[in-house]
């Protein structure tokens, strides 16, 4: 009987030590998935950061592009005004004056 007590003596220390050491594998993987997830997530903010600032550069150029062209745009019907002012102001004058004195 005392063989069969120290054998399950035995048995049970046996247990306890699997156990520990399964306890310990366990936090160790949790440590090491804990850091993993950590790595990932920082990549993936890293990655992140990189393609919202490529994006906003793309979008900055586009929109300085959209500009210069409204610009030129712009200033290329101003002188074609001033031309036509230029050509016609007498025209323009003689006209307005002629429709002050017809009201």
């Amino acid at each position: 009987m005392e063989q069969v007590l120290k054998r399950l003596y035995e048995i049970e220390s046996a247990a306890e030590a699997i156990m520990q050491k399964a306890d310990e594998k366990k936090k160790l993987m949790s440590k090491e998935m804990d850091e993993k997830t950590a790595a990932f997530d920082q990549k993936i903010q890293n990655e992140t950061a990189q393609t919202i600032a490529h994006q906003k550069e793309e979008l900055t150029k586009q929109i300085q592009k959209e500009l210069e062209e409204q610009k030129k745009e712009t200033e290329r019907l101003l002188l074609a005004l001033e031309q036509d002012y230029q050509k016609n102001h007498n025209k323009l004058a003689k006209q307005i004056l002629q429709s002050l004195i017809q009201e």
